[in-house]
């Protein structure tokens, strides 16, 4: 597996998440598009972790817009959902202790923060293809 600066972080990140119950869902095929990288499960609250570099160009723009409605679905149903990227890998354990003292209010503040970071897409969810999509009409080129 290539160790590139995404897998890093995620790497960084289940470090952090040791002794939490965890699953990294993979979307190739068989999942939904934009479910975010990490889905855990603390203290039964719901949250959603987005992993992003800064050492990548497309990292640095941040969620897609499948990604961000999975944000906006994950917030819309009481879950937190945010992004992690080298700058606030630390805010992981955060959010993670925080509800694991039932403090949900700190938690959503950290995680609003994550986000905010990031500009939204102008394209919407149904004008954005599909990565296999984008990858055909860069072969067809």
């Amino acid at each position: 597996m290539a160790d590139t600066p995404e897998a890093r972080v995620k790497k960084r990140i289940r470090e952090l998440l040791a002794g939490v119950l965890y699953r990294q869902p993979t979307t190739g095929g068989y999942g939904s598009s934009g479910q975010l990288d990490f889905t855990v499960c603390v203290n039964g609250r719901y949250l959603g972790i987005e992993a992003k570099s800064i050492e990548s160009s497309y990292g640095k723009r941040g969620p897609t817009a499948l990604q961000w409605a999975e944000i906006d679905a994950i917030r819309a149903a009481g879950g937190i959902a945010m992004v992690v990227d080298e700058d606030n890998l630390g805010d992981v354990k955060t959010v993670v202790d925080a509800l694991q003292c039932d403090a949900v209010h700190i938690a959503k503040r950290i995680s609003w923060s994550s986000t905010d970071r990031f500009d939204r897409p102008e394209k919407t969810v149904i004008d954005e293809p599909q990565p296999t999509v984008r990858k055909r009409a860069k072969k067809e080129k």
